[in-house]
């Protein structure tokens, strides 16, 4: 992609929101694939019994669908500040010699260039979280930037010190099986919000 392409496809906010609606409908379907496997694992006594092998793998598939629900409610949130506030995109380019432009390169969004995916940070710089506000709203958000940073992409985390434990605001539910019903609700709001800026 050449720089240019890239700085007009970079403010583009309509282009980061159909990236996360695509996003989101990749998630759904990996998560309705994950439960319809579980559902398909034979009955005994009463209660399903997939072997080792397949409860590990349905676990890592549905870890894998909280990662696309996260990358979308990223390039949402994304969306949402490149339309209300494009002043807190920094670019870096490159011009040659003779004046054209040969590379860009994304920085940072508002103060911060060190970490582009920490939910919580873009969520306050859209607007749709107060500073110290929804603590239910923060942990899943935290829990969602973990699964960017590490959940759905590695076996492990970066280091031993677990950053993704819930701290009680949320039932626990919302970090397994019902977790698209707890981030869908925050991709609605962004999604309205997105619609009536």
């Amino acid at each position: 992609m050449n720089a240019t392409s890239f700085i007009n496809q970079l403010k583009d906010s309509n282009a980061w929101m159909r990236k996360s609606k695509a996003l989101r409908y990749s998630a759904q379907a990996v998560v309705e694939s994950s439960v319809k496997t579980l559902e398909s694992v034979p009955v005994v006594d009463g209660k399903r019994c997939p072997d080792d092998a397949a409860t590990d793998m349905l676990i890592d598939v549905h870890g894998n669908g909280i990662f696309l629900y996260s990358l979308s409610v990223e390039c949402a949130l994304k969306a949402l500040i490149i339309k209300k506030s494009p002043h807190e995109i920094e670019v870096s380019a490159t011009i040659d010699g003779s004046g054209e432009l040969t590379s860009a390169e994304l920085k940072k969004i508002g103060k911060h260039s060190n970490d582009l995916h920490n939910l919580v940070y873009l969520a306050e710089l859209s607007g749709l979280l107060k500073p110290g506000d929804r603590p239910d709203r923060r942990d899943l958000l935290n829990y969602a930037t973990e699964a960017i940073r590490w959940l759905g992409r590695y076996p492990v985390p970066k280091s031993s010190v677990d950053k993704s434990r819930p701290s009680g605001n949320l039932p626990i539910a919302a970090y397994g099986l019902h977790f698209s019903d707890f981030i869908c609700e925050f991709l609605d709001e962004i999604d309205n919000a997105f619609d009536h800026d």
